[in-house]
């Protein structure tokens, strides 16, 4: 049901099936509009595609009425209704800690647990795969250009294919090393280096959990799992390199992230 009725319904095109094209998508279609979202990747070859959501942005997904982790008889996921999730186990991961832990050793060092959020604050800490979230997008299809007069866009989709599409607006959301911006504003915009390279990649947990080495993340010297249902950081003081990892698809998959400063002979093109 749309909240708005629009008195003129808009046919939209976005680029990119990330947080902010998503987010676009679902408020541009709860507003009356017809929405096509235009992905270049597949979701599930990606290597990097978990997204934390904490209680802020749930909130707004709930007012969406998007699915949220939680028990399956569909009921509130507490007794005040605070976190008021749906049920539905095939979607997100409830996130029920931070963690720092030693980076030489992988001994925890400080945590915090997050079992009390919801109450706190009204909703879930949870974490997603990124496909978990996508729906009636058009993947494997990148766009190649755009014109901002006509609203045509050219999509190459898999296999080839080459077709033009008209709307009547374009949302440009396909991240920062975007190639559109010169479409809007008439000129190149440089990027600014921030100085850090991420390396990030998923990982299946049960691998993680059975290398010798891994998972002494999250094996604990009494052999108990600790810290593999929440996220995870350590930080190098030396290097100034650090790690973070968090799971995803009801911790099927771990999320893992590490952060560096490279030589300047190192830095890639888009490093």
């Amino acid at each position: 049901m749309n909240e708005l009725e629009p008195s003129v319904i808009l046919d939209v095109a976005i680029v990119g099936a990330g947080i902010a094209g998503l987010a676009a998508a679902i408020s541009m279609r709860r507003a009356g509009h017809n929405v096509t979202v235009y992905e270049r990747s597949s979701f599930k070859n990606e290597v990097g595609a978990a997204i934390n959501m904490p209680p802020q942005a749930t909130r707004i997904m709930r007012a969406w009425d998007l699915p949220l982790p939680g028990p399956k008889s569909g009921e509130i996921s507490n007794s005040n209704g605070a976190g008021g999730e749906r049920g539905d186990e095939q979607t997100g991961t409830i996130l029920k800690l931070t963690r720092r832990v030693d980076y030489k050793t992988a001994e925890t060092m400080s945590y915090e647990c997050l079992d009390d959020i919801a109450e706190r604050y009204g909703a879930q800490f949870v974490s997603y795969h990124r496909a978990e979230l996508g729906n009636r997008i058009a993947l494997r299809s990148p766009v190649s250009h755009i014109d901002c007069q006509t609203g045509e866009l050219e999509v190459t989709h898999f296999g080839g294919r080459v077709e033009v599409y008209k709307h009547d607006l374009l949302i440009i959301a396909d991240g920062i090393n975007t190639s559109f911006i010169p479409h809007f504003v008439g000129r190149e915009v440089p990027l600014y280096r921030s100085g850090l390279t991420c390396y990030r990649t998923l990982i299946p947990t049960s691998k993680i959990l059975s290398h010798s080495i891994a998972s002494r993340l999250f094996v604990q010297r009494d052999g108990s799992l600790f810290g593999h249902n929440g996220i995870s950081g350590t930080t190098n003081p030396h290097t100034g390199v650090y790690m973070i990892a968090y799971p995803c698809r009801k911790g099927a998959l771990m999320d893992v992230a590490v952060f560096d400063r490279p030589r300047e002979d190192r830095i890639e093109k888009n490093g």
